[in-house]
């Protein structure tokens, strides 16, 4: 007499064996897309660090968010007329799981340049980072002078 349920066993154990590499080999696709499309942006300068550039009386005023950056990989250079900021990071990713771990480390160089509204005294300019924002304030190299007007 032929025993039929190990035969039937052994099938239903090949098809959830195939079936579950079928899953893992579509979410290995598509976390590898995920990585492709963020390594794609940073190229692209899809994800270039924010900026805001505001002036008062005396200065030019630049914030620029730089979020993860440390004040070591950061690198500032100033004209007359224009701001260059470059980062360099290294990103990290690590997923341990129960059946699958997945590991990735990627390093690169953020650069952005800001055109200044007026001329700058660069010898003069300060930074400081904190929280993730890197702020630069630079003496205008002619300062706005405001006059009192009397309205007759």
């Amino acid at each position: 007499m032929i025993d039929l349920t190990k035969n039937y066993h052994r099938e239903h154990l090949d098809y959830m064996r195939s079936h579950f590499e079928k899953i893992m080999e579509d979410t290995i696709r598509t976390m590898d897309n995920a990585r492709c499309q963020i390594e794609e942006s940073i190229v692209n300068n899809d994800l270039l660090p924010g900026k805001t550039v505001y002036e008062t009386a005396e200065n030019i005023v630049v914030k620029v968010m730089v979020p993860g950056i440390k004040k070591e990989n950061l690198n500032l250079n100033i004209t007359e007329s224009q701001i260059t900021v470059e980062a360099t990071f290294k990103m990290e990713n690590d997923m341990d799981g129960p059946i699958l771990s997945f590991k990735d480390k990627q390093t690169g160089t953020i650069k952005r340049r800001i055109n200044l509204p007026k001329k700058v005294k660069p010898q003069e300019a300060t930074a400081k980072l904190e929280n993730g924002i890197l702020k630069i304030e630079i003496s205008k190299l002619e300062k706005d002078e405001e006059f009192n007007v009397k309205i007759d």
